[in-house]
């Protein structure tokens, strides 16, 4: 694991060196600007997907009560069900009601067959508002970011290539067992 995790670090930094090159160097800046928008994208679509995860498993499931043996089951259908529904995964099985009939203590009893035509009707609310509005909205921000970026492209690049060199520059040039020497020189020299 601690190999694989190091090789994913390893190939990150190796965009660094792309930095050099004019036409993937602002493209990797635009990708670094991003990014920020992305997470707060992310921070809106959890809010969807907790919004439909909560309300339709409390339809599917009404006289489930909260127990701790149910908290894996309850996170897999308040967020791993909608996130998935999102990509075309429905899973429609999962979003009927199994009791048709629930009685209380008071001797009052209620019919869930309706919410069977509830939750799909939310499933198809919250698949066009995930799908097509929140979709939208990133590719309207990723166009922005990239035309602010696109704009200054050259200026950017020549930016991002002097602080690559000024990186490297303060670097020895030797390879760790043999810096001890570059310093040496350096201390003599100095």
């Amino acid at each position: 694991i601690l190999f694989a995790c190091n090789t994913a670090l390893l190939y990150g930094r190796l965009f660094r060196v792309y930095h050099a090159n004019w036409s993937l160097g602002p493209k990797l800046l635009i990708f670094h600007r991003m990014f920020p928008e992305l997470v707060i994208f992310m921070m809106l679509l959890f809010i969807f997907i907790l919004a439909y995860g909560t309300s339709s498993q409390a339809l599917i499931h009404p006289s489930r009560d909260f127990q701790w043996e149910n908290v894996p089951s309850l996170i897999e259908g308040i967020i791993y069900l909608p996130y998935w529904q999102m990509y075309g995964e429905l899973s429609l099985d999962q979003i009927k009601v199994s009791n048709k009939t629930i009685c209380y203590e008071e001797d009052v009893c209620e019919n869930t067959e309706l919410y069977n035509y509830v939750t799909p009707i939310m499933l198809a609310i919250y698949l066009i508002i995930a799908n097509v509005m929140l979709l939208n909205l990133l590719i309207a921000i990723f166009t922005s970011v990239f035309e602010e970026v696109h704009e200054n492209s050259k200026e950017l690049w020549k930016w991002e290539m002097y602080r690559l060199v000024e990186e490297y520059d303060q670097k020895p040039g030797l390879v760790p067992p043999f810096v001890v020497i570059e310093d040496l020189y350096k201390l003599i020299k100095g």
